[in-house]
């Protein structure tokens, strides 16, 4: 189990591809002293995130470390992005993101427009990161408040298996959320729980 209560992933291995390239892009050697696992580094990063202090250099560390746990396609923003990889253009938009996700307090109707609208206005102003990966940035900042209730990541495989749709669009996350809140409530777990359960079934 992780500090969340729920389970460790089926393929708990720190994706090593990743690493590398990282290290590359400003992402600090000695945090891998930290975790050796995706359920450690989750641990992790919820300690990061629920001892925030709102500098610059946590928002770094936290979003290279959301990039390694979602695994490989996170390179995306970091070799795709034209003039490479700056944080400097980053951050004043991670920033806004972040600020609204700790705006964030329960998990209504409202609050799930909220998040979505976070969402959007990041991906509308940062190349190259995507709604999946947003999605697990939602994940663990929206952790500080909501805990085991916090947003759960969209992914492709979620996608296909559990919404039973053959293509990703950014529309359906919302009705994604309703469903697996509803589901997990019904079921009596908290939604981490389920969706980790989900997420180990489907892969």
């Amino acid at each position: 189990m992780t500090n969340m209560n729920i389970e460790k992933l089926n393929d708990d291995r720190i994706n090593k591809v990743m690493v590398n390239i990282l290290l590359n892009k400003g992402f600090d050697h000695h945090w891998l002293d930290e975790f050796n696992t995706l359920s450690e580094l989750e641990s992790v990063l919820n300690n990061l995130v629920r001892n925030y202090k709102e500098t610059s250099e946590e928002r770094l560390k936290v979003f290279h470390l959301i990039q390694l746990w979602g695994g490989i396609t996170g390179r995306n923003i970091y070799v795709m992005s034209n003039g490479g990889f700056s944080w400097k253009n980053i951050d004043n938009h991670y920033k806004s993101f972040v600020d609204s996700c700790l705006s964030i307090k329960g998990h209504t109707n409202a609050d799930f427009d909220a998040a979505y609208d976070a969402m959007k206005k990041f991906n509308n102003n940062v190349k190259n990161i995507s709604y999946s990966f947003i999605s697990k940035h939602l994940r663990f900042w929206g952790y500080k408040n909501l805990r085991e209730w916090t947003f759960p990541p969209y992914d492709s495989v979620m996608v296909k298996e559990y919404m039973k749709k053959k293509y990703y669009r950014h529309t359906d996350i919302i009705p994604y959320w309703q469903k697996i809140y509803k589901e997990a409530a019904d079921y009596g777990q908290t939604v981490s729980q389920y969706e980790r359960y989900l997420f180990n079934k489907f892969h």
